[in-house]
């Protein structure tokens, strides 16, 4: 039996669809020679804007279907994504270590991690999802692929999502599939992604220790 701390109040039947956050892994970092440079300066500032597009439509989504004090969640996101010393840092990992966009991205957010880490109170501690959220979705649209869903959620078929993490990514990224709940390994009540699941009233549990490995045996 596995056990976790329940986030939303609910009992959820369904098959489990495995759901994996991988960008951050599966980017690759490589140096660059200095006339690169700029290009690489300038596939980041794209790959901002392009973001940035993104969760304005999110925004929109959100604050229709649930309200807009959720759909703020993604507004934070894109005034980080607005702040000078987040993109000047990047911009900076490029010119000064020579490296691609993907390594500076992953460089940055690693940076605010160990800051995030060392911060006494535990929300501003959870604050470090959303800047990994942010880092992965800058990274995909630079092109890095992921495995995502590792079903295909036939029509009605319940599932139940299991991750390593309660992202805002995973959450909105659920659209219109027959989701009937979801257990994640990791997690915090505090999250971002925590006040999207309770929103949305999807039974949700978090800190389940083992489950992916448990997941993947019993798929095995």
């Amino acid at each position: 039996m596995l056990k976790g701390i329940a986030i939303t109040e609910g009992v959820a039947l369904g098959s489990a669809c495995l759901y994996k956050e991988d960008l951050l892994e599966s980017a690759i970092r490589r140096n660059i020679p200095k006339d690169k440079v700029e290009e690489e300066q300038e596939r980041l500032l794209k790959a901002i804007e392009d973001t940035k597009k993104e969760l304005h439509k999110i925004y929109d989504r959100i604050a229709r279907s649930l309200s807009a004090m959720e759909a703020e969640i993604f507004n934070a996101h894109i005034m980080i994504l607005e702040d000078f010393s987040f993109i000047k840092g990047m911009e900076k990992y490029i010119s000064d270590d020579m490296v691609n966009a993907e390594s500076a991205i992953l460089k940055n957010a690693e940076l605010y991690e160990e800051k995030f880490k060392m911060l006494p109170d535990d929300y501003f501690r959870e604050r470090i999802q959303d800047i990994n959220d942010i880092a992965r979705r800058l990274l995909k649209n630079l092109g890095v692929k992921h495995t995502g869903f590792m079903c295909s959620f036939p029509e009605a078929k319940p599932a139940i999502v299991v991750a390593d993490d309660l992202t805002p990514s995973l959450i909105t990224g659920l659209g219109d599939k027959p989701v009937t709940g979801i257990v994640t390994e990791r997690g915090s009540r505090l999250s971002h992604g925590a006040i999207l699941a309770r929103a949305l009233g999807v039974p949700a549990i978090i800190g389940v220790d083992d489950l992916i490995a448990n997941v993947y045996s019993t798929r095995a």
